[in-house]
This record gives C-alpha cells, structure tokens and sequence, in this order.
C-alpha cells in the first residue's frame, strides 16, 4: 500500500509475534475477559473498553501475584494504528491488538512468575493483560485522534490509563491490596512495557498494598537496540529503522509521562530515548531479571533489517558479510546490556545466543542449569552469581539444536 512519511512498512511493526513472556508459556487457568468501565478512560485504539484476564490462585491462602503484559510489535502513525484496532484476528484465531471486542467470548489464561525453590511456581493471582494500544502501555492522549485521509474514523492513545485502571481495580476489587509479593513480566512490546513501567508499579503497590514484601520484573526479549542498520544508516537520527519508529510512537502518544524522569534529565532533546530499553534501564530502582537473546530473531529482520533474514524460518544462507554483522551485534548487543543492567546481584540476566524471539527458555541451559532454575535462584536470593551469558556464537556455534533456535549461517 501507498506509504506516506508517517508510516513504516506493516510487515515490519506488527510481523506475527508469538507471546513470549514465560508467564504465558507456563499459563495456569483460562478465564473470560473482565472489561473495565468506560469511566475509568480506559480504552482500546478502537475506543472500545480495556480489558483483562484473571485467574485467582487455586490455594485460597496463596498472596503471591503476578502480572503479565502482551506483546506484538507497536503501530508507527495514526493510519497504523487504525489498521491495528480493526483487527478481528490474531495469530489466526479471533483476537486482536486494538480492540476487546473480539476477545469477548474467548477465554485466556495465565501464569506465575513468581518462584518456588528452583523453578516457576505452578500458583499465584495472576492478571494477563492483554496488548490493545500499540505503545507499550504508554500512550496518553486525552481526546480521539482523527485519521489522516479518513473521514470520521478515530483512535484512542490510552495505554498508560489501561495500565493504572487495571491496577486500580486488582487493588480494589481483586485481593492485589493483600499481596506478599508481586512480579510483572510480559514479552516482547511487553517486555519494553515491563522496562517502562516496572517503578510506577513498584511505586504504587508500596503506598497501596502494604503487605507487599517486594515488587520485582522479568522483561522477555524486551531489550531492543538502538542500532544502525545493515545497510549503514546511523543510530541516531535515522529514517526507516527501530530507532526512527520509537520515536514516532513518543511524538503521537504523548508518552512523556510514562517515562522515567532521571532518564529525561539525561536526555532533555532526545526523549524518545527513555522509550527504549538500553537507553533507560539504568535508571530503573526495582530489581529485574532479563531474559533475552543476543542473536534475537525480531531484531535480525526488523532493528539489524539483515537481508539474509536471520530471523525468519527458511531463510537463505547468509552470506560472509551478512554473517560477521549478525555476530558483531551480538557483541554490540552486550555492549550495550552491560551498563544497562550493572552486575548484579540487584538484576540479574539469561542471554542466550539462540537466534529466537519466541524462545524455550524452559529448554535453553547453560553449564546444565534453565534459565528458569537461575532466575528462581536471582529471585529467592540464593544465587551466587546473578548475571549469566552465552558468548558463544549464534545458537552455541552449532552447539544448541532446539527447534525454536533460527538457522545460522
């Protein structure tokens, strides 16, 4: 389709992302969707109201929570976005990421991120908040935005009020008032939205929940790079890559307010910055744990744009070039982690040299231990060493077979 200057190819924004957040992979229960009133302001692109799944835990005496965030990519410009909210489908079965009207009527679930002793727990109260604002749960625009070239269609920016309206309500209505501890995780834009707004949530449950013994996160393949193109183009400013889209999505819905004031104060000019994960991390107080890929495949294709395709199923061979690019972000991809997370023992870290987006982390191990059982250990405090790093080459030099793992070269 015809592509004006406020918009960038669908394909590459919204290509099908599979929910990669472990809370999702290790889901307990399935629920219908619970809609939050239309007086709360929250809303989907669409205007229809914002909704969400919980699933109560099975022991009545259990006060662990967790909350769990959607990914699927971000809508670049109004036009985008109105795509974005006339979904009725989503990885081919009714769903959307604009609106909650075709998720009525489809039950989903949820699950823990919370730890037992060397692994996930099987029971907490956990909320799956689905992904309805293309903005990482950012978005704050107070009135409809009209579409360019499209009499009388509208979308709604209220990702963050989605967010505080959900969290106003489990506190009120849903026992999270009473919770011994919380983690928010999410993959993917959920992963971004996990970086972004880890604090605000950590902020909240400490003057509202008072049992809450501790707030903490687990980001999954949320840590994109700021990061020039295999064709050249400079990190900063840029047209036509991750860098570019991000700050288009700041500029349209308003997300200032959603993000952390001391990264602003590092960055007065460039505040799109403090929507992007390296840029920002280090200025985040709560405690997370990072699971992602150096190699990972969503950035192969959409932030590296490699024209072998790297992170797609059945690419071509990449050729020598294209190969020492992919290995040398790997390398750029740890540069950048490195200040972003410290190391350790506050946040800890699983980076796998899998090429995947849609990992296994329950499968992925490194000196025989899952990133699950080092991510229980980070979280009870137990572990010894909190900062854990394949630096191998892409998926282990050959080494890791799973299927999820993209071929290499």
């Amino acid at each position: 389709r015809r592509l004006t200057g406020r918009q960038v190819p669908f394909v590459l924004v919204i290509m099908s992302l599979f929910l990669v957040s472990l809370a999702a992979a290790t889901g307990h229960g399935a629920v219908n969707i619970t809609l939050l009133p239309m007086s709360t302001g929250a809303a989907a692109l669409d205007g229809s109201p914002y909704g969400f799944f919980f699933v109560k835990a099975s022991n009545p005496a259990e006060k662990r929570w967790t909350i769990s965030i959607e990914g699927g990519g971000w809508c670049v410009g109004n036009a985008d976005c109105y795509e974005r909210s006339q979904q009725t489908t989503h990885d081919g079965k009714p769903g959307s990421l604009g609106s909650s009207t075709p998720l009525i009527g489809h039950p989903a679930g949820c699950g823990c991120m919370n730890t037992d002793p060397d692994g996930l727990a099987t029971d907490c109260n956990c909320i799956y908040m689905p992904y309805l604002d293309g903005g990482s749960f950012s978005g704050n625009v107070s009135n409809p935005v009209p579409v360019e070239g499209q009499p009388g269609k509208f979308i709604h920016y209220k990702g963050m009020r989605n967010l505080d309206a959900t969290i106003d309500y489990a506190l009120a209505e849903l026992g999270l008032k009473e919770a011994s501890e919380l983690v928010v995780t999410g993959g993917s834009a959920g992963g971004l939205s996990t970086f972004l707004h880890l604090d605000h949530i950590a902020e909240r449950m400490a003057a509202e929940a008072p049992e809450c013994k501790r707030t903490t996160g687990a980001p999954v393949v949320g840590f994109f790079l700021d990061h020039a193109t295999y064709a050249g183009s400079v990190a900063y400013p840029t047209s036509g890559n991750y860098s570019d889209w991000m700050k288009i999505v700041v500029a349209d819905q308003n997300v200032k307010g959603a993000l952390l004031p001391e990264c602003l104060k590092a960055f007065p000019d460039h505040e799109h910055l403090c929507f992007m994960s390296p840029h920002m991390a280090r200025f985040i107080q709560t405690p997370f744990f990072v699971f992602n890929s150096r190699f990972d495949a969503w950035q192969m294709d959409n932030d590296l744009q490699i024209p072998c395709k790297a992170g797609s199923a059945g690419h071509p061979a990449c050729n020598t070039a294209e190969q020492a690019a992919i290995i040398q972000y790997g390398t750029d991809f740890l540069t950048a982690l490195t200040p972003a997370i410290g190391t350790g023992p506050k946040n800890g870290a699983f980076i796998t040299s899998c090429i995947c987006h849609s990992c296994d982390w329950a499968e992925l191990v490194l000196d025989n231990i899952t990133s699950n059982q080092y991510y229980a250990r980070w979280h009870s405090g137990t572990a010894a060493t909190t900062i854990h790093i394949d630096t191998r080459p892409p998926n282990g030099g050959g080494a890791i077979k799973l299927s999820t793992c993209f071929a290499f070269p």
